[in-house]
């Protein structure tokens, strides 16, 4: 409602992921943003499946709140494991928020002991997950689109989390307001743009960060890379 109240005001409004309910591409908004979530989400599940050699039992973190692009990047997961014949998806289950991960991945585990590794929606609760694994002594490997700092860290650091499919925020910024300015200087916009994602492990995490966040690496995360 607030966001029909300000188009109604003649604000020109541009999203970024996803879009508010009832709102009319060409009246109420001017574009949408959105990461390449498959891609993404895929990304994600390649450098499990590819972790584990192709073949064991996996788990997925899905979210709870039903949304297009979260959505797209479960059906992702879904449909990248099913490539591999070897992999099983074992267990399936869903959080609203970060710190959930944690009882998700104990009780998956608690289930299925001989789980290799865990896909998360996220990496927040991907992260929340590997801690409490780590916490237990299990060495299970987890992976998620999205590239927070701490997910860097640990995958920097050869903790459980061990890969992303990144989304480029600052790109995707840059995406947003160029929109903005082109209806603002009168032309036509499309609905939908698709900025692409990136693959990332350990190995391009230094050249990958340039290109995600356009800044320095923190020195916490480049010392534990050097290592």
């Amino acid at each position: 409602a607030v966001y029909k109240k300000a188009a109604d005001a003649g604000i020109k409004l541009v999203f970024i992921d996803s879009v508010p309910a009832n709102l009319k591409f060409g009246a109420d908004y001017f574009g949408l943003v959105q990461a390449d979530n498959y891609v993404i989400a895929s990304a994600a599940a390649e450098i499990l499946a590819e972790k584990i050699g192709g073949q064991g039992k996996v788990g997925l973190i899905n979210n709870k709140n039903s949304m297009s692009h979260t959505d797209m990047r479960t059906r992702a997961a879904r449909e990248t494991f099913a490539k591999y014949p070897g992999i099983t998806i074992a267990a399936e289950n869903t959080v609203g928020a970060d710190e959930e991960g944690a009882n998700v991945g104990e009780s998956m585990l608690i289930g299925n002991p001989d789980i290799k590794a865990i896909w998360a929606c996220w990496d927040g609760p991907g992260m929340s997950a590997a801690a409490a694994l780590t916490n237990l002594g299990k060495n299970v490997y987890i992976a998620a689109p999205d590239l927070g700092t701490d997910a860097a860290y640990s995958i920097a650091s050869d903790g459980l989390f061990v890969g992303s499919g990144a989304q480029h925020p600052y790109d995707q910024g840059v995406a947003a307001s160029i929109i903005a300015a082109a209806k603002l200087a009168g032309k036509e916009t499309y609905p939908v743009i698709i900025v692409p994602g990136e693959k990332v492990t350990k190995t391009n995490l230094k050249v990958a960060w340039d290109h995600i966040f356009h800044d320095t690496m923190p020195k916490q995360i480049a010392d534990a890379l050097a290592k």
